[in-house]
């Protein structure tokens, strides 16, 4: 619940870099660069927040894969 996907296309302007698959039925909000450059020009303490939520999702993920890549080497050296 609460999540964000797509963000990494909207900071670094490139195709995404990942697909979505929903195992339920959701509500979905898209917001394209256009518009959402439309909404933080005019109101910085909008685009506060939207960088900082972009931020906190993508070290939540960076954190996740750091943890699950070092549990992985260290499976494989014990072997």
């Amino acid at each position: 619940e609460g999540q964000i996907f797509g963000e990494m296309s909207l900071i670094e302007a490139e195709l995404a870099s990942a697909t979505v698959i929903a195992k339920t039925d959701l509500f979905c909000f898209s917001l394209p660069q256009k518009a959402l450059d439309r909404l933080m020009g005019g109101n910085h303490a909008m685009a506060h927040k939207i960088y900082q939520a972009f931020c906190f999702a993508l070290s939540e993920r960076l954190r996740r894969t750091s943890t699950a890549l070092f549990e992985l080497k260290r499976a494989m050296a014990q072997h």
